[in-house]
This record gives structure tokens, C-alpha cells and sequence, in this order.
């Protein structure tokens, strides 16, 4: 999900970063040089009058010492987590051979597809970017954390999980062998 989704109302998003900025008693001077923008810009910012990318709303959060992104965007609808379990999916058989496994639904964008492999107890770092993501264990067990580990959800062999990108997310390999991931993003992020 993007911050310029018709969801997302640019004016409240500046006003609630203003009363965060003044509640900080932090000047629009002092906050525009932390995050290397100008004053103007940042007024703008603040009346609604620019879309935000993902990363500067991370970073105006990170400024103003915000527990999360959700305390600026909590009237809004944020995309839920889709667990897709190897049972519960569309499947098409093409003859013996050849099996089609549905994991979601992709409008028309960009997509980048990654394969990831965690050796036996490693984790991956926590990312989060623009758009939509979609995580197929190929092989192994995994625990996927959400939300700096307000959520978690374990992930065998064949389940997948689709989820808002914008969300803090990280990788666990819980199992004793090399879990294999397939990563599917959309819009492209790397």
C-alpha cells in the first residue's frame, strides 16, 4: 500500500505530524534538518499538499520519536494479513505434470520476485518499503515477524503469506535445514 492510496487523507497525515512536530517542541527548522529536507517542503508536509513516499514517513517517524507509523495513519485501512495455506488455495491441474498453485491475486504492476535462504536459526533484518509483498517457503519452517514482532506467524513448507510491505517484516528460519523463501513484490523495491 502506498501512501498516495485514495485510503490515505494527506491532510490529516500533516496535521498529525504538525501536532507530533509541536508536541516534540521541536521548530519546523530543527525537523526539516533532520531529515535533510527544506522548510517549505516540510510545510507542505504538514497542510497535505505532497504525497509522502514510504520512506519519509518512516523517517518522520523515526524524528519524532513516534512508537509506530500506525499513531499517524490509524484511521486508516491498512491491507490485512492473507495467510494462504497449502489447502485452502486455487489449484489447477494441467494433465499429470503440471500443477498451477494460485498464491494471490496481482493487479496490474511491477513485480520482483527473490528467492531468500536462512541457514538453521538465522533471521533476516527487518525491512519495510512501498507496496505489497508476498513470502512462499519453498522448503523449511519459518517464523515471519510483523510489526517489530507484534505479530508473528509460523510458516511451513507450501504456506504462503501476503502482506502490506509498509509494515515492519523479518524472516526467522525456526527449522534444522536452509529454508528457501520465495519474496514477491510489487512495485518493484530493490
Amino acid at each position: 500500500m502506498a501512501v498516495q492510496d485514495p485510503d490515505f487523507n494527506m491532510k490529516k497525515i500533516g496535521s498529525r505530524i504538525r501536532k507530533f512536530r509541536k508536541q516534540s517542541e521541536m521548530s519546523m527548522k530543527e525537523m526539516a534538518g533532520r531529515l535533510d529536507i527544506s522548510v517549505s517542503y516540510l510545510s507542505q508536509i504538514e497542510n497535505g499538499k505532497v504525497n509522502m513516499n514510504v520512506v519519509m514517513l518512516y523517517d518522520v517517524v523515526r524524528v519524532l520519536n513516534i512508537p509506530s507509523v500506525t499513531n499517524l495513519i490509524s484511521d486508516f485501512q491498512v491491507s490485512p494479513v492473507n495467510i494462504i495455506r497449502r489447502d485452502a488455495r486455487k489449484t489447477i491441474m494441467y494433465g499429470e505434470d503440471i500443477r498451477q498453485d494460485f498464491l494471490c491475486a496481482t493487479k496490474e504492476h511491477q513485480l520482483e520476485v527473490t528467492a531468500l535462504h536462512l541457514g538453521p536459526g538465522t533471521r533476516s533484518k527487518p525491512v519495510y518499503h512501498q507496496g505489497d509483498e508476498l513470502c512462499y517457503v519453498l522448503n523449511g519452517r519459518i517464523k515471519l515477524h510483523l510489526n517489530d514482532g507484534l505479530e508473528e506467524y509460523i510458516l511451513d513448507r507450501d504456506d504462503a503469506a501476503e502482506y502490506s510491505a509498509v509494515i515492519p517484516h523479518q524472516f526467522e528460519n525456526i527449522g534444522t535445514e536452509t529454508a528457501r523463501l520465495l519474496l514477491a513484490v510489487t512495485p518493484v523495491a530493490f
